[in-house]
C-alpha cells in the first residue's frame, strides 16, 4: 500500500497533536508542516523530523501532499480551507467552522460548490460507545438533555475574546451541540443568559459562563451550560433522560443506567483524534467511510452548530426567546 502523505496546518498545540497522532497511523507518512510563528514551528521542527514551512501556500507548493490537516484558529483562517480545497486537497479542518455565522456561510457555500473531501473535527462523534448509545435510545423518547462544558481557561492568547473565539458555545461546547444534534436531532428555539463576569478586562472578552435552555423538534427539552474557569477538565458531559434510562456521555466513555442496571462503557480502541483521523484518512482512499468509526462531521453539520451558538449570542443580546432558522436544523 503506498502511503498517503500528510501535511499539518498549524503546529499550536492541537496541530501538535495531530502531527502525533498522525503518525499512529497505519500508511500515513507525515510528509510536512506549515507554522507562521518561529516559537513554535522551531521546537515543532526538532520535535517531529519534517520539513518545516512558514506558509501553506508554500509547503503545498513545495512538496507533493495526498491529504492535509488544518489546525489554524478560525478567525485567522481567511478562506484558507476553501482555496486549499480548491487544489483537489482533501481536509480534515480543526472546528468550529468559523467565529461568526456570515463567516461560517460564505465557507460551506464555496465548499459545496466543490467535490474535495472536507471534514470538521468533532472528536465527540467518534467515541467507540455511540453505537450502543444510539441502539438503546431507538424508538425512545427523551424527555431531558442536559449539557456541561465545565473547564478551564485555554492559555492561547486568542482565546476568550468575541473576534477571534466568538464564545464558550462557538469554541468549546459546540462539541456538546454537535453530539445533541446527532443524537436527538435539530434544535428549535434558544433562551440564553450569561455571567456579568469577563475572562479579562479586555474590551473583547467574553463572559465566563453561559446557561442556555433549548427545545428540539422531538418536544425534547435541554439545558446546557458552560463555564470557562473551572478546574480544567471539571466537568465535560451529555446526559440523556428517557423513560426509566439515563444516558450520561463524556470523553472517556459512557453510562446507561435503567432500574434493572447501570452498564458502563468505555471508550477502547484508538484515541479520539487518532480515530478521527484513521476514518479520514480511509475515506481518502478509499472513498467509503470506516466501518468502525463514527460520522464524520461536515461543513453543514459545523454550520448547523454554529447556528445554534449563534441563537445562543442573540438571546443572550436580546434577552429574549430565539428561534433557530430552519437552515440550521439538519436531519439526524
Amino acid at each position: 500500500m503506498q502511503q498517503l502523505r500528510v501535511a499539518v496546518i498549524g503546529a499550536g498545540y492541537i496541530g501538535q497533536l495531530h502531527m502525533a497522532q498522525a503518525g499512529n497511523c497505519p500508511g500515513v507518512e507525515l510528509v510536512g508542516f506549515a507554522e507562521s510563528d518561529p516559537r513554535r514551528r522551531k521546537p515543532a521542527a526538532a520535535r517531529f523530523g519534517v520539513p518545516a514551512f512558514s506558509y501553506a501556500g508554500h509547503m503545498l507548493q513545495e512538496i507533493p501532499v495526498d491529504a492535509a490537516i488544518i489546525c489554524v484558529p478560525p478567525h485567522a483562517r481567511d478562506g484558507l480551507e476553501v482555496s486549499i480545497a480548491q487544489q483537489g486537497i482533501p481536509l480534515l479542518v480543526e472546528k468550529p467552522i468559523a467565529v461568526t455565522l456570515a463567516t461560517g456561510e460564505q465557507v460551506a457555500e464555496a465548499l459545496s460548490q466543490l467535490s474535495t473531501l472536507v471534514v470538521y473535527g468533532y472528536q465527540w462523534r467518534q467515541l467507540s460507545c455511540l453505537p450502543e448509545i444510539k441502539a438503546r435510545l431507538a424508538g425512545r423518547f427523551v424527555h431531558l438533555a442536559i449539557g456541561h462544558w465545565l473547564s478551564s481557561t485555554p492559555s492561547a492568547n486568542w482565546w476568550g475574546k468575541a473576534t477571534t473565539a466568538g464564545s464558550t458555545f462557538i469554541e468549546q461546547a459546540t462539541h456538546l451541540i454537535d453530539l445533541a444534534l446527532l443524537l436527538l436531532g435539530p434544535m428549535t428555539t434558544v433562551t440564553a443568559s450569561n455571567s456579568s463576569s469577563r475572562i479579562s478586562a479586555d474590551a473583547d472578552s467574553f463572559a465566563c459562563a453561559i446557561s442556555a435552555s433549548i427545545t428540539f423538534a422531538t418536544g425534547c427539552v435541554g439545558s446546557f451550560v458552560t463555564c470557562c474557569t473551572s478546574p480544567d477538565s471539571y466537568r465535560r458531559s451529555l446526559e440523556l433522560l428517557s423513560d426509566e434510562m439515563a444516558v450520561s456521555v463524556t470523553e472517556d466513555g459512557c453510562t446507561i443506567a435503567s432500574d434493572n442496571e447501570v452498564v458502563s462503557l468505555q471508550h477502547t480502541g484508538p484515541g479520539l483524534y487518532e480515530r478521527e483521523q484513521r476514518a479520514f484518512f480511509h475515506l481518502v482512499r478509499t472513498g467509503r467511510p470506516l466501518a468502525e468509526a463514527g460520522p464524520l462531521a461536515h461543513a453543514d453539520d459545523s454550520l448547523a452548530a454554529l447556528g445554534v451558538a449563534d441563537a445562543i449570542e442573540r438571546s443572550i443580546a436580546s434577552a429574549r426567546r430565539v428561534t433557530v432558522p430552519r437552515k440550521y436544523r439538519r436531519p439526524t
